[in-house]
């Protein structure tokens, strides 16, 4: 980094995604300051691993390149100022009060929900006992019921008392409501679980298409969400059509996932197999379940569709088609 004031190195690199690269700096960056990077011949990682110099090389092992007159960043936030943050997208939020004790570098940590990793790695700034904490902020769109958010400190550091690099979880809310007992410490490498329930439905249900033809079989498809969307799979006559699904739509909310099936049926009977593969229980009132609303051929509602799968297993229905192919 140089500005007027002279140049700033940064003390730490490292490679998040296909795209993005993360930059430390041990003092705040200036607002005039232009970013150099491609400058000297060693790298500063190689894929996902540390290493040291000034170069960055893709995976192709080519060096990447900023223009001759480098990149404007417009200053940063100096170590330990608050942060926020917005990873994913959708109409729910969750969201996470950060703090740190650094210590030879900044703590970095994951966030994901129901198992479902969200952006990339990421750095805590504000320090705890500071009274502030970043704002890390997770949007998605998650059905009515229980859902689990973990958040993973990776880099634990300790070099004897006051030389220990700790991550908290201040608290947490989601949308905007504050979650009870959300406050987590991690004193070392590991992950605090935070548990939080939807009351909302969906914005809507969703719409798939799979297969090709002049035939058309469309489900209607919903579910009780837990811990994760239910999964499932839809064959016809013991053939699978596309790959596995996941359900939308909260059952009893008055939507159904529309699913439409194309192919060239032949003449006569078919079956229809539709397959709950990820049931879950937690021995109580918490349950994923798949429920098959209803469904049509060709236009014309089909009896016996509707079906409720309360544990993994397969609904099994019919229809005929009556016209010759094409």
């Amino acid at each position: 980094m140089r500005s007027a004031a002279g140049s700033l190195a940064a003390d730490h690199a490292e490679v998040v995604s296909a795209d993005t690269l993360l930059l430390h700096f041990g003092a705040a960056v200036p607002a005039d300051g232009l970013l150099f990077y491609g400058y000297g011949h060693d790298r500063i990682a190689w894929f996902d691993q540390p290493g040291e110099g000034h170069a960055i090389y893709d995976d192709q092992g080519l060096p990447v390149w900023t223009p001759a007159s480098g990149v404007a960043t417009g200053g940063g936030a100096a170590p330990g100022t608050p942060v926020r943050i917005t990873v994913g997208s959708g109409s729910d939020s969750l969201m996470l009060r950060i703090s740190q004790d650094a210590y030879q570098g900044d703590a970095h940590y994951t966030v994901g929900v129901d198992g479902v990793r969200i952006g990339g790695v990421l750095s805590a700034h504000a320090a705890h006992g500071s009274g502030a904490a970043d704002q890390v902020t997770l949007r998605g769109d998650w059905g009515p019921g229980q859902h689990q958010a973990v958040v993973t400190f990776l880099n634990d550091a300790y070099d004897g008392p006051g030389a220990d690099r700790n991550l908290h979880v201040e608290g947490a809310r989601y949308d905007g409501a504050e979650l009870g007992g959300a406050a987590r410490e991690l004193l070392s490498s590991g992950t605090a679980a935070i548990g939080f329930t939807d009351a909302t439905a969906l914005p809507g249900g969703a719409a798939t298409t799979v297969g090709a033809g002049a035939d058309s079989l469309v489900l209607r498809i919903a579910q009780d969400a837990y811990l994760g969307d239910a999964q499932y799979t839809v064959a016809v006559d013991g053939v699978q059509l596309g790959g596995t699904q996941t359900a939308r739509a909260p059952h009893g909310a008055g939507q159904a996932d529309a699913v439409t099936l194309h192919g060239d049926w032949s003449p006569g009977g078919h079956s229809v197999a539709v397959s709950f593969l990820n049931d879950a229980w937690d021995g109580g009132g918490n349950d994923r379940n798949l429920y098959v609303e209803g469904a049509s051929y060709d236009g014309t509602p089909l009896d016996g569709a509707a079906q409720a799968l309360l544990s993994a297993g397969t609904a099994r229905f019919g229809f005929t088609d009556a016209g010759p192919i094409g």
